[in-house]
């Protein structure tokens, strides 16, 4: 009986994570025919206790704009965080040179001058690019104009 209660306990904690993943709104219900519904996903994280380094740096990666900002919010955070192999956030960005999660990830707090694990700073490996976008970004938040 016992084990029945945390079965249950476990799908009433998966049912609620899902109604937050997908919020629907419903207005002007009361007319079928303007009634307009909107289908809107969030990003979920875990409640885990400590921070996940390999699932933040894999969503970099992948783009997952979405879950990077989410995670970002979480105090303890940190955007120059070191792998033991010396590996840094921001050089999941470079494989790409995806600007977007470039701007994401120095907006939060990311140092241009992080040593990555080639032994290069960002900023080296992005002087050396033949990215022009890239190298204005960069610069940019170096001499703080980086502001919108």
């Amino acid at each position: 009986m016992k084990r029945l209660g945390v079965i249950v306990g476990s799908l009433m904690i998966l049912l609620i994570i899902s109604m937050n993943v997908l919020n629907v709104i419903d207005t002007n219900s009361d007319k079928d025919e303007d009634c307009k519904v909107t289908v809107q996903k969030e990003a979920t994280i875990d409640n885990e206790d400590e921070f996940d380094h390999s699932k933040f740096m894999s969503k970099v990666l992948s783009n997952d704009q979405s879950v990077v900002n989410t995670m970002i919010k979480r105090k303890d955070f940190d955007p120059n965080y070191i792998f033991d192999d010396g590996k840094v956030y921001f050089e999941n960005v470079l494989v790409f040179m995806n600007l977007e999660m470039a701007k994401i990830l120095l907006d939060a707090g990311t140092d241009p001058h992080l040593v990555t694990s080639s032994g290069e700073t960002i900023v080296d490996i992005i002087d050396k690019s033949d990215n022009k976008k890239m190298k204005e970004l960069i610069k940019s938040y170096i001499d703080g104009t980086n502001k919108d």
